[in-house]
């Protein structure tokens, strides 16, 4: 997957058809180097970032063409909340489902949050909660979620969006209970 460290090699190298996630470890800020998991050298394109990053620093690499975009980075290894499941502070007049898990959040290590329970009690269109810094996608993200008819066996999907501002919004066709067991997303 390295390029060929030759300048010209770079430029009249054919365009990547396809776009390659990779893990890799800084190696330098200042020019920004990264060595990607596998390889021996730096990556000899420049790279972009989208997030702050210091020497030792595991990242996450978007190669497409000819470049290359730093879009996160994993925790430190000894980062306590990591694989810890968090209550989600809800919104009034939002409350947990009887009988359920209580609605929660949890981040493993590679960056992907999970929630999990059920919440009611909240109107259509509103905010159920807000999830802190750290646990929110780098773009809004929208899932079709489970609901129910109060006292009913019918089930109905609604639309949940999750913003980058942390909150977590309901979208039409919501009624009885939202479903968040088996939502997940990406942080990086």
């Amino acid at each position: 997957m390295i390029l060929d460290s030759n300048p010209l090699t770079v430029l009249l190298k054919p365009a990547m058809e396809t776009d390659s996630w990779l893990w890799g470890t800084v190696t330098s800020v200042t020019p920004l180097l990264v060595k990607l998991d596998g390889e021996t050298q730096p990556l000899p394109i420049p790279l972009e970032l989208l997030t702050s990053v210091k020497i030792g620093d595991r990242v996450r690499v978007h190669l497409h063409q000819r470049r290359a975009l730093i879009i996160g980075k994993t925790p430190p290894p000894d980062d306590p909340t990591i694989g810890v499941w968090n209550d989600l502070p809800l919104s009034s007049p939002w409350g947990g489902v009887s009988g359920r898990a209580k609605a929660g959040y949890l981040k493993t290590r590679d960056g992907l949050v999970m929630l999990r329970g059920a919440v009611n009690g909240g109107a259509v269109n509103s905010i159920i909660g807000t999830l802190p810094a750290g646990y929110r996608p780098p773009y809004p993200f929208t899932v079709p979620v489970s609901t129910s008819y109060t006292g009913s066996d019918l089930n109905s999907l609604a639309r949940l969006e999750i913003l980058v501002n942390g909150q977590i919004k309901i979208g039409p066709k919501y009624t009885g209970f939202v479903g968040l067991d088996g939502v997940y997303f990406h942080t990086i």
